[in-house]
């Protein structure tokens, strides 16, 4: 009903998720808040690192889809992700 809570929600939600995908495919990743909730609401900066000699993570991967199909999302990444994973198979 509201837009400006829609529009703040989704900003959060696409972070976490964002982070999430991140992480199931080898990434150390922290959300850092780079300017002031004052000045704007979008200011998270997601910081990643690429670990070594990782692996892929099928737990955080079922999260991940767990929470887009609750919330019935379609993003992008994860389209990415799945067109890779087809071609590894």
């Amino acid at each position: 009903k509201h837009g400006i809570l829609k529009e703040r929600i989704a900003a959060l939600v696409t972070d976490g998720l964002r982070a999430q995908i991140l992480e199931t495919v080898g990434y150390k990743v922290n959300m850092i808040e780079f300017i002031d909730m004052a000045h704007t609401p979008k200011n998270i900066l997601i910081k990643a690192i690429l670990k070594k000699n990782y692996q892929f993570d099928s737990t955080a991967y079922k999260d991940y889809q767990d929470a887009s199909h609750m919330l019935h999302l379609d993003l992008s990444l994860a389209n990415m992700l799945n067109d890779l994973l087809d071609k590894e198979v």
